[in-house]
């Protein structure tokens, strides 16, 4: 009876995680901002729904390889998101880092000047 319980609402924080992040990819500006979500839908959405499985599984073969696909994605998602981040940095400004007298400037500063601008500006 916990055990039904435990499996839907970690079912159901999986799919809300899922619906927000993607909302928030389709309403995000810039990539950066995109990024974000995307961290939120792999990671909470996917192992709540891992989780989920594995619980309704038991110590099965099944339910332990969901517990160990929801740990790796835990564990490999930041690091993955931080990468893309970082590739999206060098194709928009051309290096990792701003030089010495630099200012960066971010997309809701007057004098952005970047790729992934948004429209109505």
């Amino acid at each position: 009876m916990i055990a039904e319980w435990a499996v839907r609402i970690l079912l159901w924080a999986g799919v809300v995680a899922v619906v927000a992040g993607s909302l928030g990819i389709l309403v995000a500006r810039t990539v950066f901002d995109r990024l974000h979500y995307a961290g939120l839908l792999s990671s909470l959405g996917a192992v709540g729904v891992t989780a989920a499985v594995a619980i309704h599984e038991g110590w099965t073969q099944a339910g332990m390889k969901c517990a160990l696909i929801g740990v790796i994605i835990l564990f490999t998602n930041p690091v993955l998101t931080h990468a893309t981040t970082r590739a999206a940095r060098v194709r928009q400004f051309g290096k990792l880092m701003p030089g010495r007298h630099e200012r960066v400037r971010f997309a809701d500063q007057p004098g952005y000047v970047g790729g992934d601008e948004p429209e109505d500006q």
